[in-house]
C-alpha cells in the first residue's frame, strides 16, 4: 500500500466531489476502509456533501457510508449522528445487510453517542428485525455480526435475539420466540426440546449450516454473545452444544 499515491487520489477526488455519483462514492469509501487509509481533508470535504444528499440516498448506500465513516475515529461526530438518525428513521426499509451496517456502526461509536441516542437507534432497528419476513432474508454471517454488535453494548432485546438465534439455527422462516427465565431453568429435569408449537429442531441441518457458512471465530462470537446477553432457551442450549 502506497500512502502517498492514495493521498494524491484523495486530493483529486476532493477537487471533483461535484462529479461523483452515489455508487462511486460508496465504492470509494469502502475501498478506503479496506485499505485502512484515512485522509482527513477528504473526510471533512465529504461530510457536508453527503449530509446534504442523505435523504435521497438509497438505504443500502446510506448504511454503507455510515459503516465506512464509523470506521474512521476522526469523523465528525455530529455528521455521523445525522446519518444514523436518517437511517434509523427509515428502519422499516432496511435490508438485513443494512441492519448489520448500522448496528456495527453503533458499536464502533460507543462512547461517542449518548445512551439515549443509542437506545433509540437500537429500539428502532430491533423492532424492525422482529417484523415478519425479515429473518427469512437474513444470512448467518449477517446474524452473527448483528448479534455481536448488540451483545458488545449489552443491549438485550428478546424479540431481536429470537430472530438472530433462529437464523443461526437454520430456522429463519420459523422463528423461536420462547425464552427461559434463567440458565438454571433446564437444570431440574426439564426437557431441552422446543415447545410443541415450534416443531422439532433439525440438528443435522443446523450443524451443516454452521459448518458451511461460518468459521470457528464466528462460532466463538455466537457463544460470547449468548453469554454477554444472558440468553437461555431450548434453542440456544442446542445451538451452543
Amino acid at each position: 500500500r502506497d500512502s502517498g499515491s492514495l493521498d494524491k487520489l484523495c486530493d483529486t477526488l476532493r477537487s471533483r466531489l461535484h462529479e461523483i455519483g452515489e455508487a462511486d462514492l460508496v465504492r470509494f469509501m469502502r475501498g478506503m476502509v479496506k485499505l485502512r487509509h484515512t485522509n482527513e481533508e477528504l473526510l471533512t470535504a465529504l461530510a457536508p456533501v453527503i449530509d446534504k444528499m442523505k435523504s435521497s440516498l438509497s438505504s443500502v448506500s446510506l448504511t454503507n457510508l455510515i459503516n465506512c465513516f464509523a470506521s474512521f475515529n476522526s469523523t465528525n461526530g455530529h455528521f455521523l449522528k445525522s446519518l444514523l438518525h436518517a437511517a434509523s428513521s427509515r428502519a422499516s426499509r432496511l435490508t438485513p445487510m443494512s441492519v448489520q451496517h448500522v448496528l456495527t456502526a453503533l458499536c464502533r461509536q460507543h462512547g461517542v453517542l449518548e445512551s439515549a441516542e443509542l437506545h433509540l437507534h437500537f429500539q428502532r432497528i430491533c423492532q424492525h428485525m422482529a417484523e415478519p419476513g425479515v429473518a427469512a432474508q437474513m444470512t448467518p454471517i449477517q446474524a452473527v455480526a448483528s448479534f455481536s454488535a448488540l451483545s458488545k453494548l449489552h443491549y438485550q432485546d428478546l424479540a431481536a435475539a429470537g430472530v438472530l438465534t433462529s437464523v443461526l439455527a437454520g430456522r429463519g422462516s420459523a422463528v423461536v420466540w420462547t425464552w427461559a427465565p434463567s440458565a438454571f431453568f433446564f437444570a431440574h429435569g426439564r426437557p431441552w426440546s422446543l415447545p410443541a408449537e415450534y416443531g422439532v429442531l433439525n440438528e443435522a441441518r443446523c450443524l451443516q449450516l454452521l459448518q458451511r457458512e461460518l468459521d470457528s471465530s464466528h462460532c466463538v462470537d455466537i457463544l460470547q454473545s449468548l453469554h454477554r446477553l444472558d440468553l437461555t432457551s431450548a434453542l440456544t442450549l442446542r445451538l451452543a452444544v
